[in-house]
């Protein structure tokens, strides 16, 4: 198993305790959307096979002042037995939710047209798609490209420019790789190394011994665990654990400039996401202007269009703060999208645009999330009653 020795008490003490207490949370939170998707997954299939949902759809039309546009958002376009999931969706499951929207006559929308709508200067005749992509995965030029070209489908992706720079994966594929080559190597064990802390260790340890589905999901948990450190040390601690077995020559999983450009010039929108993907609420401003600034010239220069779209790393309302809003005007941005689930329409700030992201699940899910069942203001309110019970019993 691993074993980690600290050659900096201090550094290591406090990362070790600052892990341990984002361990327990995260734990926690994991528990929780593990559940809350597992019932998501069962009621979608009773209402969808039921005709429950029909018969919601047709109410909330009725209560509706007009057609809904839902935004969705991808990230890889792949699926392997030993990964980092979260961020996955295998080639056929992709191509069951387009074929699911085309059949049920979802219009689909580009980047730009639905900018227009929420800017007032365009109408929606029926409920409408838009389709994104994140990061900017090698596999959305050669499993996404040639279907969305074949339905017909306009789509924007949303660009990390560091790897397109400089060939390298994201942080957390490098630690899927690590697991993945230990694995295949046999290592099952690790020297000791200053720059990883003790929790941390425990669960790498677990990915290397563990089947393929268990190993999965504790390449998640390392993931969630290394995306509380701050960036130099998240940089410092994947560093270490590439240490831990020589990984090669591989080829990028991420898009290359060619790439980008011949789907530009196909009819894909591409957009901002930052340079390194960080975590905006941890940068100061001149940091988060730098990212920021960064990008959209990198996109401007290849692409010779300007930008004026981009999307927060890793989502959430807590990855990003005033200041970030800030630095994307100060740098000619109009539109900033997150992944909290929901619609917008004309009065939503356009620097906090909701995105539904999709995980691997059968298009009856999608058929739910798209009809806005899990954001209806009921459940809203049951949510509410819920989380308020929580709190209360706490107190208890």
């Amino acid at each position: 198993m691993v074993a980690i020795g600290m050659t900096s008490p201090r550094r290591g003490d406090r990362l070790a305790t600052a892990i341990s207490l984002r361990a327990k949370t995260v734990g926690s939170a994991k528990s929780m959307a593990s559940i809350e998707w597992k019932m998501a997954r069962v009621a979608s299939f009773l209402l969808y096979y039921s005709g429950g949902l029909r018969i919601f759809e047709h109410l909330d039309r009725r209560r509706r002042s007009g057609p809904r546009c839902t935004v969705i958002v991808y990230h890889r376009i792949a699926w392997t037995p030993l990964g980092y999931h979260d961020v996955c969706v295998s080639p056929g499951r992709f191509r069951d939710h387009l074929e699911y929207m085309v059949r049920h006559g979802y219009a689909f929308l580009s980047l730009e047209q639905y900018q227009e709508y929420l800017a007032g200067r365009l109408a929606l005749d029926r409920d409408s798609v838009v389709v994104s992509f994140d990061d900017g995965y090698r596999d959305n030029y050669t499993a996404a490209f040639p279907l969305l070209k074949e339905l017909g489908i306009p789509a924007a992706v949303f660009l990390c420019t560091g790897p397109l720079e400089t060939g390298d994966p994201l942080w957390w594929d490098r630690i899927g790789d690590v697991v993945r080559e230990c694995r295949r190597v046999g290592v099952r064990s690790t020297v000791a190394d200053p720059d990883v802390p003790a929790p941390l260790a425990a669960v790498f340890a677990r990915a290397l011994v563990a089947s393929d589905r268990r190993a999965s999901a504790e390449i998640g948990r390392l993931v969630d665990l290394v995306k509380g450190l701050s960036t130099p040390e998240r940089e410092r601690t994947v560093a270490a654990l590439e240490r831990q077995a020589p990984l090669g020559d591989a080829s990028s999983p991420m898009l290359t400039w060619d790439m980008v450009r011949e789907m530009h010039a196909a009819g894909i929108t591409f957009c901002a996401h930052s340079v390194t993907h960080p975590d905006f609420s941890r940068l100061a401003p001149e940091e988060a202007r730098g990212e920021i600034g960064a990008s959209k010239r990198s996109i401007e220069d290849q692409l010779g269009v300007p930008m004026t779209a981009f999307a927060y790393p890793y989502g959430k309302q807590r990855f990003f703060n005033a200041s970030t809003i800030d630095a994307l005007r100060e740098n000619g941005f109009h539109w900033a999208y997150t992944t909290e689930n929901g619609v917008n329409d004309p009065h939503t700030s356009p620097y906090a645009l909701r995105r539904d992201g999709m995980r691997d699940v059968p298009a009856y899910v999608l058929a739910v999330r798209l009809a806005g069942v899990f954001e209806h203001p009921m459940l809203d309110r049951l949510r509410s009653r819920i989380e308020r019970h929580g709190v209360t019993s706490k107190k208890r």
